[in-house]
């Protein structure tokens, strides 16, 4: 008596994930397996052959009953059951706070351990959608620490950056690519339904001069401005030259009243 089996291990090939034979038995049987390969949501697919009437089978298979001769030919899809699809947990927007005067960086966390097949850089667009132009990609630069993956911003794209590699003015939308996400339980779960293969999205926007976040430049922004007037480098200094001076509050000015 033979059977096949199929075998999972951890990614460092220190333990078994799952393992299981592949065949079935009426007396006589026998099952090899010839080959397989796994595809991105982390299911495997296996062919050979098989003697046996008793191999398993389900009802939707393409032929569910032994055809009969000395062999036949299987071929096996089995899901990965083991770990659930990866998802996004959380995007923090520059260090957490509430501040969208300057934007410099996103950080997005992840349900698990995660990898790029096609790189990092490829999980991640961000695209500038208005109000007005331009509009599209930002160039953005991706690095991974454990579950968390931070961009930042540099030249280069459809869509240029302000002094001190800030966003410009305007709305956004991060996606986040499943196809080029990867967990123990296949590809990204972009909606957080249970099942593997769709983009996450996060929208978010850059006002200079919002300091609280509210989408518009009023009286409150003016009060949190003038505390940091010639103090030095803040979340007002437009020009990146570390000093919050009057440069600063042409720029605040022209975009008092102003909303996205």
């Amino acid at each position: 008596m033979n059977d096949a089996y199929v075998a999972k291990p951890n990614a460092s090939g220190t333990a078994l994930i799952y393992s299981s034979y592949l065949g079935g038995y009426n007396g006589i049987a026998s099952e090899i397996g010839y080959g397989i390969a796994v595809d991105g949501n982390s299911t495997a697919h296996v062919v050979g052959y098989t003697s046996t009437s008793a191999f398993p089978t389900t009802a939707s298979a393409f032929q569910p009953s032994y055809g009969g001769g000395a062999d036949d030919v299987f071929f096996a899809r089995i899901t990965n059951n083991d770990a659930p699809a990866p998802r996004v947990t959380d995007v923090v927007v520059n260090d957490g706070s509430v501040q969208r005067s300057m934007v410099t960086s996103l950080t997005v966390s992840f349900s698990g351990a995660v990898s790029f097949p096609s790189g990092v850089g490829s999980a991640f667009v961000l695209e500038r959608v208005g109000p007005g132009g331009p509009s599209g990609a930002v160039n953005v630069s991706a690095v991974q620490s454990g579950i968390d993956v931070t961009l930042t911003f540099a030249a280069g794209g459809s869509v240029g950056l302000d002094p001190g590699a800030s966003l410009m003015d305007g709305l956004y939308t991060l996606s986040v690519v499943a196809n080029n996400v990867q967990g123990p339980g296949g590809m990204l779960d972009g909606n957080g339904d249970g099942t593997a293969g769709d983009d996450y999205s996060f929208n978010l926007h850059r006002l200079f001069g919002d300091a609280d976040g509210n989408r518009t430049i009023n009286t409150a922004d003016f009060a949190a401005f003038r505390t940091a007037f010639g103090v030095g480098a803040s979340i007002f200094d437009f020009n990146n030259d570390g000093q919050t001076d009057t440069s600063d509050f042409a720029e605040f000015r022209r975009r008092f009243g102003m909303s996205v």
